[in-house]
């Protein structure tokens, strides 16, 4: 199942009360406009087999699950940051079974993990690109060789 496929029928208004009951409605009010950004928008192919994959930390404060990506042509244990990628991108990403059976029934509440690491720099598409942009042209600034790898 590709998150396209997931978030197609889903219901923003229990979508909407899974956020704020995970992230202490820190921008629910969003979603209605995150989904319907989304749904609109065309699904990039995904030439590198990538699945969202999960993992998890135990904090004092309780569970939190994490989400990152996993191509499935790489060696075992090589995961991806997924923060900067295009909406688009993460429409045609597989969710793997492992995260789909972490949730269970509770797509809603997937979906929603889902949401947080989305607009985790922006809630609009274009918000997100502009930070890859900011980002991309710092990082063309370092020079990592053998050498110095810093």
């Amino acid at each position: 199942m590709t998150f396209k496929e997931l978030i197609q029928d889903a219901d923003v208004g229990e979508i909407t009360e899974a956020y704020n009951s995970l992230y202490d409605n820190l921008n629910g009010v969003a979603i209605p406009s995150v989904m319907k950004e989304l749904l609109s928008l065309g699904v990039a192919e995904n030439t590198t087999n990538m699945q969202i994959m999960h993992y998890v930390r135990y904090w004092d404060s309780g569970l939190t699950v994490h989400l990152c990506g996993k191509d499935t042509e790489i060696e075992e244990g090589q995961t991806w940051a997924l923060e900067y990628m295009s909406w688009s991108d993460w429409l045609g990403y597989h969710i793997s079974q492992e995260l789909l059976d972490v949730f269970g029934d509770n797509l809603s509440a997937l979906i929603a993990v889902i949401y947080y690491e989305i607009t985790w720099n922006g809630y609009t598409s274009a918000e997100v690109e502009e930070k890859k942009k900011e980002l991309d042209a710092i990082t063309s600034q370092i020079h990592c060789t053998k050498e110095n790898p810093f």
